[in-house]
């Protein structure tokens, strides 16, 4: 539809809606005249050129450039190899004994006995050491697509 098709359709929409104020001042209930088919029609096309115009706009909203997708992607990878240095430095003021007894722990069957209670509390260790753990992956994930060349064996020369 052309830029002079939509001026001409949304005229005719606009008289159209000015004779329908104009006869309700009048006092009448319904219009004066019934609305032509002709616009009819112009107003139908109107307002399906504006809604596939509205449709457009959200799709082209949804979509994000490469580069500012890439840039998001980076600043993740960023954060995330920071929380893996906070994780490592946390469990570093742990002593290897008390890594050891969070394995053991992690490790220990629940209790099937109703009557028995559970475990605490979760183990400080084993909540950051999980905590690496899923970091590390998302890591991982988000440098095989920014960076797809890491995970290829290197080349013998």
């Amino acid at each position: 539809m052309t830029r002079k098709q939509k001026k001409d359709r949304a005229k005719a929409l606009k008289q159209a809606l000015k004779e329908t104020h104009k006869a309700r001042k009048l006092g009448a209930d319904e219009p004066v005249a019934e609305v032509s088919p002709s616009t009819r029609a112009i107003v139908e096309a109107t307002a399906r050129a504006a809604f596939e115009d509205v449709r457009t706009m959200a799709r082209e909203a949804r979509e994000l450039d490469d580069t500012r997708a890439r840039g998001m992607l980076v600043r993740a990878a960023e954060f995330l190899d920071d929380m893996i240095h906070m994780t490592r430095e946390a469990l570093d003021n742990f002593t290897p004994e008390q890594k050891r007894e969070a394995f053991v722990a992690m490790r220990a069957p629940e209790p099937s006995d109703p009557k028995q209670p559970k475990r605490s509390r979760a183990n400080p260790v084993l909540a950051l050491m999980r905590l690496g753990a899923q970091v590390s992956r998302l890591l991982q994930q988000i440098l095989a697509r920014t960076n797809p060349e890491l995970g290829k064996p290197a080349r013998a020369t």
